[in-house]
């Protein structure tokens, strides 16, 4: 059995190095269109390059397998709530902004047709690939040290991704979320439907609030919060005595570079 690691810093370091080479540069010149290559090329196509390198089909060495409706449906619920406790671990930080990153605030004079193609972007195709990257190849490969191991240094890994400081905390508290719910079910498009979900409040409510309430109030971040563990309860429950299989990266051989 394969035992290093190496391949998740290698593609860690990868992508982390052509979003800030090349993803900023593209984002500065066409925010929208630069954010979808940063996503697509850049965070994707890493892992997708990897995953290819196998000899697996990718779908399977990603770990992109369906889950049941209800399953997923709570990936959902757990994943919107979660924004709730991300913002609130955020604004308890020195210096904290009024939304975390990841996703996403959005401006309060975007349109309506401005807000859907961030949605899109920052939401679907930003919950999709970069699920895929930490959660299906980078957490796959970690569970070679064990599934705890795996969860919880691929969280770091997604909250240092973010880079800026205020946002590191509430992005690896998110990353547990998603890790924790890809480890019970097995399926990397289970964290990616929370993952997108998670965004797409934040857009959201960047959208119709942030501006005109004088930031987010506490009235929408309890419910939220206590809705969160409501779920979180339920996804635990729902997925007890589940049978999950292990990774395939956490078993075959590094791939040939």
């Amino acid at each position: 059995m394969q035992t290093s690691i190496a391949p998740a810093y290698l593609l860690f370091l990868t992508s982390l190095f052509l979003v800030v080479t090349l993803g900023f540069g593209a984002q500065a010149v066409w925010p929208i269109g630069g954010l979808a290559f940063t996503k697509i090329l850049l965070i994707f196509g890493p892992a997708w390059w990897f995953a290819r390198k196998t000899g697996l089909p990718v779908r399977n060495a990603l770990h992109w397998t369906p889950v049941s409706p209800r399953i997923a449906l709570l990936a959902v619920a757990v994943g919107a709530t979660g924004w709730g406790v991300a913002v609130a671990i955020h604004q308890l930080l020195p210096a904290g902004l009024s939304l975390p990153a990841g996703g996403a605030s959005a401006p309060v004079s975007m349109t309506v047709g401005s807000m859907i193609a961030r949605l899109f972007v920052g939401a679907v195709l930003a919950g999709i690939c970069e699920e895929v990257l930490f959660r299906g190849a980078i957490q796959g490969v970690l569970e070679r040290r064990g599934q705890v191991y795996a969860v919880v240094v691929t969280a770091v890994r997604f909250g240092v991704f973010h880079l800026a400081p205020t946002t590191v905390i509430p992005a690896i508290f998110l990353g547990l979320v998603f890790g924790i719910i890809m480890a019970r079910t097995g399926s990397s498009l289970a964290a990616a439907l929370a993952h997108t979900a998670n965004n797409a409040v934040a857009i959201l409510v960047g959208y119709l609030l942030l501006g005109r309430v004088g930031g987010i109030p506490a009235t929408l971040m309890l419910p939220l919060a206590l809705g969160f563990v409501v779920f979180v309860v339920l996804f635990i429950r729902s997925t007890s005595g589940a049978d999950v299989s292990p990774s395939p990266l956490a078993t075959l051989p590094a791939p040939s570079w």
